[in-house]
């Protein structure tokens, strides 16, 4: 039912054609699954011609129904994967005009994991892009950035950063094609700000955060009845100067702006859970350096618990909130749940990321140093012991 929509099938002609027996629905995995009467089926195919036009209609409408796909639980991604690989191999030359919903179908690919179909596809389109709209563009610069989203996910950083290099450059040379010029704009500031400060480069990373909250004003006052996500996108930029404040050592700034990010985000009633998921983590490596560690494993929990139902259980930001979460126990002296955690991560870095070897060493080290921590603490308990004898 999740695909009536698409169709364009009246919900009441829907249930008409089911008492006729025309249409079939059964329970799938906890899901509802419709289908055709195989004459009718076999009618369609033959006289159901696939024009631009319906192709284009029916791409559009399935696409409708996973650009959110997002910010729901990581089960609707896993049953959306077979759907969107379907769709890709039916049109494998991805058209242009049709970016929109390229984009959201190789979107799904990447979050279920599937990082090298993923980028094959974006890069696909984005070729498709320079050959209809030309090298410099909104379009295709907004699809150089899509390209380097999935470069990043897939922890590919060097590729990452040229994408989104290649992005901001088409972006500043082209022309707005539609109201949302500025607004990629910003974000491709924002790509560049990230990556400027993972690399230790923070007064590049606020020059950048600053062309990005400034592309964001002009996009809201073109635009004064922009949807409410992307008028929250401002929480975003604003959690991306908390971790640079962070990064600089400037913590309690870093937990003030946090504090201020959540109640503003909160007061606005937003709906991206995934938002929390983030903004839980910054708060709980924030408690770590100001040495509340106790305060850091209740943030780490509930921003790990987050993650798990959106992202699954091998997602590089599940990893992420773990390894924060066992950095969190350890400083509490809770060593035993650190070790089992880093254990854990390390078996999926290795299964799931074999080329993130910095991170894994690492996390051996951190392993190590907890190992050591867990030693002296057992030792100091059986010196107790054997005082207590005495």
């Amino acid at each position: 039912m999740r695909f009536l929509p698409a169709s364009g099938v009246p919900e009441s002609a829907f249930y008409k054609l089911k008492e006729m027996s025309l249409l079939w629905e059964r329970e799938r995995n906890g899901s509802a699954v419709c289908g055709l009467h195989p004459v009718i089926a076999e009618s369609v195919r033959r006289y159901y011609r696939p024009t631009p036009e319906n192709c284009c209609s029916i791409l559009n409408g399935m696409a409708a129904q996973y650009e959110q796909l997002w910010n729901e639980p990581y089960e609707e991604v896993t049953k959306a994967i077979p759907v969107c690989m379907a769709i890709l191999r039916a049109w494998q030359q991805p058209r242009a005009w049709l970016y929109d919903a390229y984009d959201v179908f190789t979107n799904v690919l990447c979050m279920g994991g599937y990082f090298e179909e993923a980028q094959d596809w974006k890069i696909r389109l984005y070729r498709s892009c320079v050959e209809y709209y030309g090298a410099v563009h909104q379009i295709t610069g907004q699809i150089a950035m899509r390209v380097g989203a999935m470069y990043h996910n897939s922890l590919q950083f060097e590729e990452a950063r040229a994408w989104y290099q290649k992005s901001y450059e088409i972006l500043n040379k082209s022309q707005p094609y539609n109201l949302y010029y500025e607004m990629f704009r910003m974000k491709a500031a924002h790509t560049l700000c990230r990556n400027d400060r993972h690399e230790g480069k923070w007064d590049s990373a606020l020059r950048y955060l600053e062309e990005g909250v400034l592309a964001h004003a002009r996009y809201l006052k073109e635009n004064p009845k922009a949807p409410a996500h992307h008028r929250q996108e401002i929480y975003f930029l604003l959690m991306e100067k908390a971790k640079i404040l962070a990064d600089c050592g400037r913590y309690r700034e870093a937990e003030a702006l946090c504090r201020e990010i959540d109640a503003g985000y909160r007061s606005e009633d937003c709906g991206w859970v995934h938002f929390f998921q983030e903004l839980y983590l910054l708060e709980a490596e924030i408690q770590l350096k100001l040495g509340n560690a106790e305060a850091a494993v209740l943030l780490a929990e509930e921003s790990v618990e987050i993650a798990e139902t959106m992202r699954g259980e091998t997602a590089k930001e599940v990893l992420g909130c773990r390894e924060i979460l066992a950095d969190a126990y350890g400083a509490a002296g809770r060593f035993r749940e650190a070790e089992r955690l880093y254990r854990e991560i390390l078996e999926k870095l290795e299964r799931y990321y074999p080329l993130q070897r910095d991170w894994y060493r690492k996390v051996c080290e951190k392993e190590r140093q907890n190992h050591s921590g867990m030693a002296e603490q057992e030792e100091r308990g059986c010196h107790y012991g054997r005082q207590g004898e005495g």
